[in-house]
């Protein structure tokens, strides 16, 4: 039995949430469009940030899948974290020094990413505990 080229990914089959999934994915990860974060917010720690998608999509049918894929919480949430972890020193530049920011993190914390889109961005909350989350993690591998 021939083995499959692990390079490429076969999408026959897929459902079209799911490929609008790993077009998506595919976009982040080749374009890695950096997000524009919200100033923080004075208490309850939850951090807006948005990425454009004008190199996404041609049409309102590709955002309309996009859409779709994004209220799927699976989705949202791995999209959401790819964005966060590959952009995790931007967010920290962004938030860390903040006043409130040991408090919210100590005294909240992250469940899921809430999301939204339009016709030119997609919109991302998520609370500061999550980058502290990251961060410890990585923390944790360099001193391995």
């Amino acid at each position: 039995m021939k083995r499959a080229d692990k390079g490429s990914i076969n999408l026959g089959g897929t459902d079209a949430v799911a490929g609008t999934f790993l077009k998506f994915a595919s976009f982040i990860i080749g374009q890695n469009p950096g997000p524009e974060i919200a100033k923080y917010p004075r208490r309850g720690g939850d951090v807006t940030f948005s990425i454009p998608l004008v190199d996404f999509g041609n049409d309102d049918h590709d955002i309309e899948a996009l859409g779709k894929m994004l209220s799927t919480r699976f989705y949202a949430n791995f999209i959401g974290e790819l964005i966060l972890r590959s952009n995790a020193q931007q967010f920290l530049d962004h938030i860390a020094e903040e006043a409130l920011y040991e408090v919210d993190v100590g005294m909240w914390r992250h469940e899921h990413f809430g999301v939204g889109t339009d016709q030119e961005r997609i919109y991302y909350i998520v609370h500061a505990s999550r980058l502290s989350e990251v961060l410890n993690e990585r923390l944790g591998e360099a001193f391995k």
